[in-house]
């Protein structure tokens, strides 16, 4: 009789979204109640509780599906998307591999595809990445802790990067270039011998 429905937000995300405790709690379906879980916690919180679980309980450590990128193979993490990206440097900020949990991709790769991304503005970002990424930076640990879980030097210097960058105002940044980009694209409709001649 209950639905459950993984919260993507918590109380510190302010911005309107498709899925929230308001909205979720107020279905109902016959005799089935829907409820909005783990709103209490935020996306790093979650992390962090998945990974003292399995410490806590002895358990294995799980495989997760993060990624909604991947046409090749569905059944699997691209690692390079920024869902992928983002699910990948929380596991780093609570001084994990990745690969331990079903990510292939070789740390250098991983460094150099995020900081590419978004040195090149390639992601656009919104309040929910602005949110999303900000709290992975709020709770990495200092870099000694890092050194003492043997992080490999790459990961720690990429995590050092991490703890300094302004999502903000990269937001700000993307969402203009978008803008521009709109606005050439409607006048290049406009006129489409202008595309033929470039």
């Amino acid at each position: 009789g209950r639905f459950y429905i993984s919260s993507t937000h918590s109380k510190g995300f302010n911005s309107p979204w498709g899925s929230n405790p308001q909205l979720d709690s107020s279905i109902s379906y016959i005799k089935t109640k829907f409820l909005h879980h783990g709103y209490e916690f935020t996306r790093q919180e979650k992390v962090k509780r998945l990974i003292k679980k399995c410490e806590l309980e002895d358990l294995p450590l799980p495989s997760l599906r993060v990624c909604y990128k991947n046409k090749q193979n569905a059944g699997e993490n691209c690692c390079i998307c920024e869902k992928c990206s983002r699910t990948m440097t929380s596991l780093w900020a609570e001084g994990k591999s990745p690969k331990e949990f079903g990510f292939g991709l070789s740390n250098d790769k991983f460094v150099k595809n995020v900081t590419s991304n978004f040195h090149r503005k390639k992601i656009l970002f919104d309040d929910n990445l602005v949110f999303q990424w900000e709290n992975i930076q709020s709770n990495l640990y200092p870099q000694n802790y890092y050194t003492q879980k043997k992080l490999p030097k790459n990961i720690i210097s990429y995590l050092d990067w991490l703890r300094h960058f302004d999502f903000l105002l990269y937001k700000k940044k993307t969402q203009r270039n978008h803008a521009i980009y709109k606005r050439l694209i409607k006048i290049l409709r406009k006129y489409p011998t202008f595309i033929s001649f470039l």
